[in-house]
């Protein structure tokens, strides 16, 4: 997301000042990184501006940067005097992508700022125009704007049999998507973010074009630090903003003092394509199947960002091991299930036969069945482990527990097409402690008593450190895919807090809020303290 982007967020669509910004001035001239201005008109290789000839491949490098405007990217008119800007900015890691599009519209470069983010920007009034033109709508970050957005009508062209489509597509992905996860685990996926009715058209488009890949839409969510009767929204690594202030980075002592709540996004929406499978084929459309498309080139400007395709690349293996790959099992099949789930609850058995079975036709259509019971889920807690993950990483599946007699049973159900009525007696559960209120020996408990015993920022490498320091488990006991769900189990009850900027949990920062633990427990912070001591003294002596 861009500073500007989110800059506005904070302003909640009130109207900002802007200061006279001229053509060629560095708006932050402390900045270390700068590059030497290229003005637009008189760039050989502005993209959008010249006339392009009907079938060459200039259209795409026109898709792939329409695309990241879309997202990282802004137009605006100053009144007083008039100017029309355009700009683009991106964290200084993917610098390479600012560089290149430098190199195809020209504009001047700035930065890194206190965030880390680098821009490029200028005033050209026939830019402006021709971007609006292509679909670019003013203030697309805000909802007035977002509203407009819509699928632009140049990914309906194809030059040489290629769909721009694919070209706008990695475009977005380099300013609003992410690619995460590992094989090993199981957690690959691929996530586009954008307003509802944008990413709903252009998710049937992508279907259109790649018929055997399945996909799901959730909600967006941001969140809100609640204090003295005030809120204030994230700006991602832990950091607020107060007005007259600035940026504020919160401490440990501002989360016990304050509550944090997750809200849905009124009007963003998160597109996935998730599991191996549906990474592949997506890997496969975006890049072409090819294991050097970072270092393609038209005009001497290159047609994707290096650390994306490359960290996609290495999960994902080379064209070879992509191929080996492709075969579904239980795991890939299953992002294909719970999103057409019935609205009605589930128990975890009668799921597991339903992936079982879709796992079956689907392979029969791939006329492999014979691999079927090599490739089915066997085990319930297996799949109930995965349904954890669905639940607290892809937020697709809702969990309670319902009391019957003196047992209690766990359901399931679809959030993205959830049962009307959900029973009172149902509730949120998270294992933390027993009826008798006594803490149960698990991870995450543990999780919280280290927290509690020195409740500073920590990483996930330095949890996974401290949970092995207490000699109770191993190295082999303490997989780390386990460790990641804990984590993300834990920040879906609030009790931690997570940086959002981070695409892949490994690489997040925690906070402990101990707020949670109340509302869970229902006791006063002291005991809840005094009892995760007494807890984590009786695990180890350390």
């Amino acid at each position: 997301m861009s500073d500007r982007k989110d800059l506005e967020l904070f302003c909640k669509d009130k109207k900002r000042k802007f200061k006279d910004i001229r053509s060629n001035c560095n708006l932050s001239a402390n900045f270390e990184y700068k590059i030497k201005n290229i003005n637009s008109l008189e760039a050989i290789k502005d993209i959008f501006i010249v006339e392009i000839p009907e079938n060459s491949p200039l259209w795409r490098l026109r898709a792939y940067f329409l695309g990241f405007f879309y997202t990282d990217g802004s137009i605006f008119r100053i009144k007083k005097p008039i100017q029309y800007m355009v700009y683009a900015a991106q964290n200084e890691k993917d610098k390479d992508i600012i560089e290149n599009l430098q190199k195809a519209i020209g504009g001047n470069i700035t930065g890194p700022n206190e965030v880390g983010r680098i821009r490029l920007e200028f005033t050209n009034k026939e830019l402006y125009f021709k971007l609006q033109k292509l679909g670019m709508v003013e203030k697309h970050n805000l909802k007035v704007g977002a509203l407009k957005v819509r699928v632009p009508i140049i990914v309906n062209r194809k030059i040489n049999g290629i769909s721009l489509l694919r070209d706008f597509v990695r475009g977005l992905l380099e300013g609003d998507g992410c690619f995460s996860g590992c094989y090993e685990d199981c957690s690959l996926r691929y996530q586009l973010l954008g307003p509802k009715q944008f990413i709903k058209a252009l998710n049937e488009r992508i279907l259109e074009e790649i018929p055997d890949i399945s996909s799901f839409i959730t909600p967006a969510y941001l969140k809100v630090f609640l204090k003295d009767n005030k809120e204030y929204i994230f700006f991602g690594k832990n950091r607020i903003y107060i007005k007259g202030r600035g940026l504020y980075e919160l401490t440990p002592k501002d989360l016990e003092n304050g509550k944090i709540e997750r809200r849905e996004h009124k009007w963003l929406t998160k597109l996935h394509f998730a599991g191996a499978f549906n990474s592949i084929r997506f890997f496969k459309w975006l890049y072409c199947d090819d294991d050097n498309f970072d270092e393609i080139e038209i005009i001497g400007i290159k047609l994707c960002g290096s650390r994306k395709f490359q960290k996609a690349l290495f999960a994902l293996g080379n064209k070879t091991k992509r191929k080996e790959k492709l075969a579904p099992e239980w795991r890939d099949i299953i992002y294909q299930v719970i999103p057409e789930l019935d609205n009605k609850f589930y128990e975890s058995r009668e799921l597991m036969q339903i992936v079982n079975e879709s796992l079956r036709e689907t392979l029969n259509k791939l006329e492999v069945e014979h691999i079927f019971e090599g490739k089915k889920i066997t085990k319930l807690d297996s799949f109930v482990y995965r349904l954890k993950f669905f639940e607290y990483v892809d937020n697709l599946i809702g969990h309670f527990r319902k009391k019957e007699g003196k047992v209690c049973k766990n359901y399931y159900y679809s959030k993205l097409n959830p049962p009307k009525n959900l029973p009172n007696n149902m509730f949120y559960y998270i294992d933390l402690v027993k009826l008798n209120g006594e803490i149960i020996r698990n991870i995450k408990n543990l999780i919280i008593s280290l927290f509690i015993r020195n409740n500073i920022v920590k990483s996930f490498e330095i949890i996974l450190e401290e949970i092995l320091e207490t000699k109770i488990f191993s190295k082999s006991s303490v997989p780390k895919s386990r460790i990641k769900l804990y984590l993300m189990e834990l920040v879906a009850f609030n009790i931690l807090l997570a940086d959002d900027g981070m695409e892949d949990i490994k690489s997040n920062k925690f906070f402990f809020n101990l707020n949670a633990l109340e509302d869970i427990f229902k006791l006063d912070s002291k005991v809840i303290k005094n009892k995760y001591y007494k807890f984590l003294s009786s695990l180890t002596k350390i």
